[in-house]
Order: structure tokens, then sequence, then C-alpha cells
């Protein structure tokens, strides 16, 4: 392993500690958008990659900060998911971004049907949610949506070994 793919380490771990606060509490922290986005930068001066590969990557994550924005506005996502997102695709850039947002809207749909179950089952069998407190925020039904931080995530996990950032810092450019 390369030792500037160590550089990319805190990029799981901040996606993987926001997407398991999401899951248990309906909350992602803006601290871990903040590390990622200040973890970026470190990985990025670590890759070798110039200036247009970087302006790829922050239009990439305006562009998600944009669309995240809107589905807040809408009542569709959380502010946490609204942030969460471009922090994510920041990472990912232009060159991965078509199979992150594909990976994304999956898990983000198969999600919803999970949580849509989740709280059928409780309807039928509210004991079922008495053993967790998080499977009791996910049977409520005052949170309208899923806790689609685990689909950000997931999805940009997935995508991040096809982006220029990952091949950079592995040394396979």
């Amino acid at each position: 392993m390369s030792l500037t793919l160590l550089a990319a380490t805190p990029f799981p771990l901040f996606l993987l500690l926001g997407a398991g606060s999401d899951l248990a509490r309906y909350l992602i922290p803006n601290r871990f958008s903040v590390g990622l986005i200040g973890a970026f930068f470190v990985a990025f001066a670590f890759s070798g990659l110039g200036w247009a590969e970087l302006s790829g990557h922050l239009l990439t994550a305006l562009i998600a900060l944009v669309f995240g924005f809107a589905l807040f506005a809408l009542g569709l996502w959380g502010a946490a998911d609204g942030k969460f997102l471009p922090a994510a695709l920041l990472w990912i850039g232009s060159s991965a971004s078509i199979p992150a947002a594909v990976y994304i809207s999956l898990l983000g749909a198969l999600l919803s049907l999970l949580v849509l179950a989740v709280r059928r089952m409780a309807r039928t069998w509210p004991i079922l949610t008495l053993a967790s407190p998080s499977l009791r925020r996910l049977a409520a039904t005052d949170k309208p949506h899923a806790p689609y931080g685990a689909a950000i995530a997931l999805g940009a996990l997935l995508a991040f070994p096809q982006s220029e950032l990952f091949k950079a810092l592995a040394g396979l450019t």
C-alpha cells in the first residue's frame, strides 16, 4: 500500500461515523462534514493532482450542495444530509460523480424501502421496537425521510476507487 494512500483514511472514517450517527440518531454532526472537507485538502496535497482536477472536485461539491439544498428545501432531506453529500462528493470529484450518484440513489431507494418495512412491522408488532432505540427511531413516523446519510456514505465509498484522487493516492496513475 502506498504511503500517500494513508492520506485517504479519514474519508471512510468520517463517512462511516456520519452514517452510523444518522442511522442511530437521525443526526449527522457537522464535525463529520467539516472533517471530510478538511481532510480532503490534506489528501489532495499528497495526491500530486493539479488545479484542473481540484476545480473538478470543487465543482462536483458545489453541484451536490445545490442539489442537497434543493432536497432540503422540498422537505425530502434533512439539513445534515444536504451538508454531508457535498462533503463526501468533494472526495469523489467529477471523474466518478456519475457512479456515485447511481450508487447513492440506489442505496437511498433501498434504505427507504427498508424504513417503510420497519415502520409497517412496528405497526403490526410494536414489541419489536422495544428492544432497540435505533429501531424505534426508524419506526417513528414523525421523520418523513430515511436516514440518507447511510446511503450517501456507502455510495461514496463504492465510487471512491473510481475517482482520480483515489487513483493518484494509490499510485495507479
